[in-house]
């Protein structure tokens, strides 16, 4: 199983994406910009409030899926900071 790449928006704070790769880009331009934040293992550390299976299919047709959540996602594993990445 693939990681997926987390996402938020900087349009919409609420909203949350899973992509299939690290540049995004084929989240919805209309609802960025988009702002990387880590990458998630979906065999470890999977707590968050989003059904992996969901994630797993909107993953699979579209390259990405969308989540609206007031609160942060949780995850077991510590943050990826931004300049862990070029």
């Amino acid at each position: 199983m693939n990681a997926y790449h987390y996402f938020r928006s900087e349009s919409r704070p609420a909203l949350r994406a899973f992509a299939d790769d690290r540049s995004g880009t084929r989240l919805p331009a209309e609802s960025g910009p988009w702002r990387f934040v880590r990458v998630i293992d979906p065999g470890e550390g999977w707590t968050g409030a989003v059904d992996r299976s969901a994630v797993d299919a909107g993953v699979t047709v579209n390259g990405f899926y969308l989540v609206e959540s007031e609160d942060e996602l949780a995850f077991d594993e510590s943050p990826t900071r931004a300049r862990d990445f070029p």
